[in-house]
């Protein structure tokens, strides 16, 4: 069990991982390419968004509290994860899926 030395319930018993993410709450958001269904993780979509309305790296890690090299992480990982080599083609995918 992945969480299961770090999460225990009140009455000290071990949960399993449904019932974590249940407590977690933990927002996943779908995107669908060309190529196959892509999930990004809440802060990958929150700077993916905010790098679209034209906010830099550093004023995104800024409104965010994180680290630039964090934004630019993140910005990274879902240009991979979706296929762009570019921040145009990232852009321009969000245009063409009306995101």
């Amino acid at each position: 069990m992945i969480f299961g030395t770090a999460l225990q319930q009140d009455n000290d018993s071990q949960i399993d991982c449904d019932t974590f993410f249940e407590k977690v709450k933990i927002k996943k958001y779908y995107i669908d390419t060309d190529y196959k269904e892509v999930i990004l993780s809440t802060r990958e979509f929150q700077c993916l968004q905010q790098s679209r309305a034209n906010y830099s790296s550093k004023a995104i890690a800024a409104r965010m509290d994180l680290s630039t090299r964090t934004v630019e992480i993140y910005l990274t990982a879902t240009k991979q994860k979706l296929n762009c080599n570019s921040k145009l083609e990232l852009l321009q995918l969000l245009e063409k899926n009306r995101l």
